[in-house]
Protein backbone atom coordinates (compact mmCIF):
# COMPACT_ATOMS: atom_id res chain seq x y z
CA UNK A 1 0.00 0.00 0.00
CA UNK A 2 2.95 2.37 0.68
CA UNK A 3 4.49 1.67 -2.69
CA UNK A 4 1.13 2.97 -4.56
CA UNK A 5 0.93 5.82 -2.52
CA UNK A 6 4.68 6.45 -3.14
CA UNK A 7 4.34 5.66 -7.22
CA UNK A 8 0.74 8.08 -6.83
CA UNK A 9 3.07 10.66 -5.31
CA UNK A 10 6.44 10.57 -7.66
CA UNK A 11 3.74 10.68 -10.87
CA UNK A 12 2.27 14.12 -9.38
CA UNK A 13 5.43 15.46 -8.95
CA UNK A 14 7.10 14.88 -12.52
CA UNK A 15 3.25 15.73 -13.88
CA UNK A 16 3.81 19.27 -12.05
CA UNK A 17 7.53 19.62 -13.17
CA UNK A 18 8.36 18.63 -9.42
CA UNK A 19 7.13 21.52 -8.01
CA UNK A 20 5.42 19.77 -4.14
CA UNK A 21 3.22 22.45 -3.59
CA UNK A 22 1.64 21.59 -7.55
CA UNK A 23 1.04 18.71 -6.80
CA UNK A 24 -0.76 18.86 -4.11
CA UNK A 25 -2.71 21.49 -5.47
CA UNK A 26 -3.32 18.88 -8.31
CA UNK A 27 -4.26 16.29 -6.36
CA UNK A 28 -6.61 18.60 -4.14
CA UNK A 29 -8.39 20.10 -7.30
CA UNK A 30 -7.97 17.82 -10.14
CA UNK A 31 -9.39 19.09 -13.51
CA UNK A 32 -11.38 16.89 -15.24
CA UNK A 33 -12.01 17.31 -18.69
CA UNK A 34 -15.24 18.32 -18.57
CA UNK A 35 -13.86 21.54 -16.28
CA UNK A 36 -11.16 22.05 -19.13
CA UNK A 37 -12.17 25.46 -20.91
CA UNK A 38 -14.01 24.86 -23.96
CA UNK A 39 -12.18 27.03 -27.17
CA UNK A 40 -15.17 27.06 -29.39
CA UNK A 41 -14.10 28.75 -32.65
CA UNK A 42 -17.01 30.45 -34.34
CA UNK A 43 -16.89 31.13 -38.53
CA UNK A 44 -17.33 34.38 -39.06
CA UNK A 45 -18.60 35.86 -42.30
CA UNK A 46 -18.94 38.72 -43.49
CA UNK A 47 -21.77 39.99 -44.71
CA UNK A 48 -21.95 42.84 -47.41
CA UNK A 49 -24.92 44.88 -47.25
CA UNK A 50 -25.36 47.21 -50.57
CA UNK A 51 -26.78 50.48 -49.82
CA UNK A 52 -30.51 50.60 -50.55
CA UNK A 53 -30.34 52.41 -53.45
CA UNK A 54 -28.86 49.97 -55.61
CA UNK A 55 -31.82 48.13 -55.92
CA UNK A 56 -33.87 51.01 -56.65
CA UNK A 57 -37.28 51.14 -58.86
CA UNK A 58 -36.87 53.07 -61.65
CA UNK A 59 -39.31 55.43 -61.61
CA UNK A 60 -42.17 55.63 -64.76
CA UNK A 61 -40.34 59.23 -65.84
CA UNK A 62 -37.38 57.47 -66.77
CA UNK A 63 -38.76 54.25 -68.42
CA UNK A 64 -36.88 53.26 -71.04
CA UNK A 65 -33.35 54.47 -69.70
CA UNK A 66 -30.40 51.84 -69.21
CA UNK A 67 -29.88 52.74 -65.53
CA UNK A 68 -27.57 50.25 -63.66
CA UNK A 69 -23.49 50.22 -62.22
CA UNK A 70 -21.29 52.80 -62.77
CA UNK A 71 -19.47 52.16 -66.59
CA UNK A 72 -16.04 50.98 -66.78
CA UNK A 73 -14.28 54.50 -67.27
CA UNK A 74 -17.22 56.47 -65.45
CA UNK A 75 -16.14 59.45 -63.19
CA UNK A 76 -12.66 59.76 -61.87
CA UNK A 77 -11.81 56.49 -63.92
CA UNK A 78 -12.05 58.31 -67.11
CA UNK A 79 -9.14 58.25 -69.52
CA UNK A 80 -9.48 59.49 -72.78
CA UNK A 81 -6.81 57.49 -73.99
CA UNK A 82 -8.05 54.29 -72.78
CA UNK A 83 -11.50 54.93 -73.78
CA UNK A 84 -10.44 55.38 -77.30
CA UNK A 85 -9.05 52.02 -77.63
CA UNK A 86 -11.95 50.38 -76.36
CA UNK A 87 -13.25 51.81 -79.25
CA UNK A 88 -11.42 51.11 -81.65
CA UNK A 89 -11.56 47.48 -80.53
CA UNK A 90 -15.71 47.91 -81.38
CA UNK A 91 -16.76 45.37 -83.86
CA UNK A 92 -18.46 46.36 -87.24
CA UNK A 93 -21.74 45.12 -88.17
CA UNK A 94 -23.48 45.87 -85.21
CA UNK A 95 -27.23 47.48 -84.73
CA UNK A 96 -26.61 51.57 -83.67
CA UNK A 97 -28.75 50.23 -80.21
CA UNK A 98 -26.03 47.36 -79.44
CA UNK A 99 -23.31 50.04 -80.07
CA UNK A 100 -25.00 52.47 -77.83
CA UNK A 101 -25.39 49.87 -75.03
CA UNK A 102 -21.60 49.19 -75.35
CA UNK A 103 -20.61 52.99 -74.93
CA UNK A 104 -23.05 53.10 -71.98
CA UNK A 105 -21.51 50.26 -70.25
CA UNK A 106 -17.97 52.51 -70.77
CA UNK A 107 -19.21 55.35 -69.82
CA UNK A 108 -22.68 55.87 -68.19
CA UNK A 109 -22.72 57.05 -64.83
CA UNK A 110 -24.62 55.73 -62.22
CA UNK A 111 -27.90 57.88 -61.19
CA UNK A 112 -29.52 54.94 -58.98
CA UNK A 113 -28.47 56.73 -55.75
CA UNK A 114 -29.73 60.31 -56.77
CA UNK A 115 -33.14 58.39 -57.83
CA UNK A 116 -33.43 56.55 -54.28
CA UNK A 117 -33.01 60.05 -52.53
CA UNK A 118 -35.77 61.59 -54.68
CA UNK A 119 -38.06 59.06 -54.87
CA UNK A 120 -38.19 58.57 -50.93
CA UNK A 121 -37.90 62.83 -50.16
CA UNK A 122 -41.33 62.54 -49.51
CA UNK A 123 -41.40 60.59 -46.68
CA UNK A 124 -37.60 61.93 -44.84
CA UNK A 125 -39.24 64.77 -45.18
CA UNK A 126 -42.42 64.66 -42.63
CA UNK A 127 -40.36 62.47 -40.39
CA UNK A 128 -37.54 64.93 -40.21
CA UNK A 129 -39.90 67.84 -39.11
CA UNK A 130 -42.75 65.91 -37.79
CA UNK A 131 -40.86 64.50 -35.29
CA UNK A 132 -39.30 67.86 -34.17
CA UNK A 133 -41.87 68.84 -31.18
CA UNK A 134 -40.42 72.22 -31.00
CA UNK A 135 -42.29 73.69 -34.04
CA UNK A 136 -40.23 77.26 -33.63
CA UNK A 137 -37.71 75.36 -35.11
CA UNK A 138 -39.29 74.13 -38.46
CA UNK A 139 -38.04 76.83 -40.22
CA UNK A 140 -34.68 76.05 -39.45
CA UNK A 141 -35.36 72.32 -40.38
CA UNK A 142 -36.85 73.46 -43.64
CA UNK A 143 -33.61 75.37 -45.03
CA UNK A 144 -31.78 72.34 -44.17
CA UNK A 145 -33.76 70.36 -46.05
CA UNK A 146 -33.64 72.92 -48.77
CA UNK A 147 -30.14 72.90 -49.29
CA UNK A 148 -29.75 69.52 -49.06
CA UNK A 149 -32.18 68.87 -51.97
CA UNK A 150 -30.98 71.72 -54.10
CA UNK A 151 -27.61 70.12 -53.54
CA UNK A 152 -28.97 66.67 -55.11
CA UNK A 153 -30.62 68.26 -57.52
CA UNK A 154 -27.48 70.24 -59.03
CA UNK A 155 -25.18 67.27 -58.33
CA UNK A 156 -27.29 64.83 -60.64
CA UNK A 157 -27.40 67.66 -63.53
CA UNK A 158 -23.92 68.12 -63.50
CA UNK A 159 -23.38 64.35 -63.62
CA UNK A 160 -25.54 64.16 -66.55
CA UNK A 161 -23.89 66.87 -68.30
CA UNK A 162 -20.59 65.23 -68.00
CA UNK A 163 -21.80 62.00 -68.68
CA UNK A 164 -23.43 64.01 -71.94
CA UNK A 165 -19.87 65.08 -73.25
CA UNK A 166 -18.10 62.29 -72.73
CA UNK A 167 -20.36 60.11 -74.75
CA UNK A 168 -20.52 62.26 -77.44
CA UNK A 169 -16.78 62.30 -77.84
CA UNK A 170 -16.94 59.04 -77.79
CA UNK A 171 -19.98 58.89 -81.20
CA UNK A 172 -17.78 61.22 -82.99
CA UNK A 173 -15.02 59.12 -82.65
CA UNK A 174 -17.09 55.69 -84.03
CA UNK A 175 -18.15 57.77 -86.71
CA UNK A 176 -14.67 58.43 -88.13
CA UNK A 177 -15.27 54.65 -89.43
CA UNK A 178 -19.20 53.59 -88.45
CA UNK A 179 -22.46 55.11 -89.44
CA UNK A 180 -24.24 55.86 -86.73
CA UNK A 181 -27.05 58.80 -87.27
CA UNK A 182 -28.96 57.72 -84.08
CA UNK A 183 -26.54 57.21 -81.09
CA UNK A 184 -25.78 60.88 -81.14
CA UNK A 185 -29.63 62.10 -80.47
CA UNK A 186 -30.26 59.38 -78.24
CA UNK A 187 -27.44 60.48 -75.90
CA UNK A 188 -29.27 64.23 -75.82
CA UNK A 189 -32.43 62.48 -74.93
CA UNK A 190 -30.99 60.85 -72.45
CA UNK A 191 -29.22 63.95 -70.56
CA UNK A 192 -32.67 65.72 -71.05
CA UNK A 193 -34.67 63.02 -69.40
CA UNK A 194 -32.54 63.00 -66.74
CA UNK A 195 -32.42 66.58 -66.17
CA UNK A 196 -36.12 67.11 -66.15
CA UNK A 197 -36.53 64.42 -63.49
CA UNK A 198 -34.15 66.20 -61.66
CA UNK A 199 -35.83 69.68 -61.79
CA UNK A 200 -39.03 68.51 -61.89
CA UNK A 201 -38.43 66.27 -58.49
CA UNK A 202 -36.15 69.21 -57.19
CA UNK A 203 -39.14 72.01 -57.84
CA UNK A 204 -41.98 69.38 -56.74
CA UNK A 205 -40.69 69.05 -53.01
CA UNK A 206 -39.56 72.53 -52.83
CA UNK A 207 -42.93 73.39 -52.95
CA UNK A 208 -44.15 70.59 -50.84
CA UNK A 209 -41.95 71.55 -48.44
CA UNK A 210 -42.95 74.91 -47.80
CA UNK A 211 -46.64 74.03 -47.71
CA UNK A 212 -45.91 70.91 -44.65
CA UNK A 213 -43.92 74.52 -43.21
CA UNK A 214 -46.63 76.74 -43.51
CA UNK A 215 -49.07 73.79 -42.37
CA UNK A 216 -47.16 73.47 -39.36
CA UNK A 217 -47.51 76.94 -38.38
CA UNK A 218 -50.63 76.80 -38.78
CA UNK A 219 -51.32 74.20 -36.49
CA UNK A 220 -49.29 75.98 -33.66
CA UNK A 221 -50.67 78.91 -33.82
CA UNK A 222 -54.48 77.01 -33.58
CA UNK A 223 -52.57 75.57 -30.36
CA UNK A 224 -51.31 78.65 -29.04
CA UNK A 225 -55.19 80.49 -29.04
Amino acid sequence: MKSICLYLGTLLLVMTGCDPNAAHQAYQNPVTKQQQPQVVKKKVEEKVIKPEWKAVKIPSALEGLTLSDAGKFAGEKYELDQVKMELDQFPTGLTERAYYERLLALLAEDYREYIYYFENFDEKMKQTILKNENKEQVDEIEDQLQKELDKMDDDMIRLADREDDRLQKAVDRLDDRLDLPSISGWVDEREALLMKYSNQKELFYAEHLNALEQKLEDENEHSQK
